[in-house]
């Protein structure tokens, strides 16, 4: 990473561990700061204003205030990821939905759970999880809206599907009574800018249906 400040800029090597933060000089390996996770380190946020940047809210010795140190790095997504998953900054989310499973060709009910991080398919009843996907993970386009059964697109649509890199297999889900895909898809775009600065992408476009999608999945 690039560390920022009023005196200039420096390269650093940032570890992450459960207990905290280390920051260490790449040419002699000394620790030039530490940030105890109970004490120091309030939270990690990406800059809206940059590509690769973000910063780490942190103090000294557990006393005064908490103060910004700014860094940037090609890897930002993949640092806050980490840095979330020890330390959250977003309240979890929860929907019901209706995922599609694939080899019955059945809608059955599950909770997705949007996190700082990324998504989460937990069983209704146990709460167990099935699934998990960070936003990091997602390809682009991120998100397919699917089409009704006649393959017509509308604001709800006959739900959507969550596209993963990697070769994974993306999954199609459907909000549940209580909930709307619309509001779905809102939280997960928001969730990934505000916390991972990633722009979810989505693909509107497509009058595929599930009965489709299934098709197109084998």
């Amino acid at each position: 990473v690039v560390k920022h400040s009023w005196r200039g800029r420096y390269r650093r090597i940032l570890c992450i561990a459960a207990s905290g933060v280390v920051t260490l000089d790449p040419t002699t390996l000394a620790v030039t700061n530490s940030y105890d996770f109970a004490a120091d380190f309030d939270r990690a946020a990406p800059d809206p204003n940059g590509a690769a940047e973000f910063s780490l809210s942190v103090r000294s010795d557990g006393k005064g205030k908490f103060k910004a140190m700014r860094f940037s790095s090609p890897l930002r997504a993949g640092i806050l990821t980490e840095l979330h998953r020890l330390r959250p900054v977003h309240p979890v989310v929860e929907f019901p939905v209706l995922h599609l499973r694939r080899r019955t060709q059945e809608w059955a009910p599950f909770k997705i759970k949007v996190t700082s991080l990324g998504i989460e398919l937990l069983e209704v009843h146990s709460g167990n999880l099935r699934w998990c996907l960070d936003f990091r993970d997602m390809d682009s386009p991120a998100i397919l809206l699917l089409g009704d059964n006649y393959g017509r697109r509308s604001a709800e649509g006959g739900g959507f599907v969550l596209c993963p890199l990697y070769g994974r297999k993306s999954k199609a889900f459907m909000a549940a009574s209580g909930s709307t895909n619309t509001l779905i898809i809102s939280s997960l775009t928001k969730t990934a800018k505000s916390a991972i600065g990633l722009s979810l992408s989505i693909d509107n476009s497509q009058s595929m249906t599930a009965a489709d999608f299934i098709a197109r999945r084998g």
